[in-house]
């Protein structure tokens, strides 16, 4: 198969990381969490499986539970299941830790955004797979050296299910496969979890 455009630049990014890392020691990270060159230039390693770990700083949860304003009453409950599974752990999670997707000018910290693009603006569209009813999503990206995690799904209940993987990952790392950047959560009930990791 005859290389695309895209996959050009991306080599050529990748072998000009790792000419630049050298001369200049970009293994040393930052500790003030600013990118650095090889967050910018290489691919991010971390993985759903690190959660909360990687939004959170001398054991504080860092960063935003965010939910859409007219989201449905749900993505209130996928964000309080999330927000007492990181507190069980436990990492403290400041008071402040859940907004409204209006309250946010700018992501100046890690973010958890539930819901879907139509509810919450903080979700691009097509940026969650096409799903079917029964499926949630999980999606983790890195953005100008902050994590933000998308918790989704085909309707009201697979996105709360979505959260419930979260929140029991955070107590039992064993029980979901969270090896990925992008999960498929399937069960019919909140109780009967899977997980399918995408990507």
């Amino acid at each position: 198969m005859k290389p695309n455009r895209r996959d050009i630049l991306k080599g050529l990014l990748a072998g000009a990381a790792a000419l630049s890392l050298g001369a200049i020691g970009c293994d040393e990270r930052d500790t003030n969490d600013k990118p650095t060159l090889q967050d910018t230039l290489m691919e991010d390693p971390t993985k759903l499986k690190e959660f909360p770990y990687m939004m959170s700083k001398d054991g504080q949860f860092n960063g935003y539970i965010i939910i859409g304003d007219t989201a449905p009453g749900s993505d209130v409950l996928a964000g309080i299941d999330i927000s007492a599974g990181i507190g069980g752990i436990p990492i403290t999670v400041p008071v402040d830790t859940c907004k409204l997707a209006s309250e946010i000018g700018e992501l100046d910290k890690h973010a958890i955004v539930i819901g879907r693009d139509y509810d919450n603006p903080l979700i691009r569209y097509g940026e969650v797979p096409t799903l079917v009813a029964g499926e949630g999503y999980l999606g983790l990206e890195k953005e100008n050296g902050l994590y933000r995690l998308i918790v989704s799904g085909f309707e009201s209940l697979d996105i709360r299910k979505a959260g419930r993987v979260l929140a029991e990952h955070c107590s039992d790392t064993t029980k979901y496969d969270l090896n990925g950047k992008k999960i498929l959560v399937t069960g019919t009930s909140l109780t009967d979890l899977a997980t399918q990791v995408l990507e």
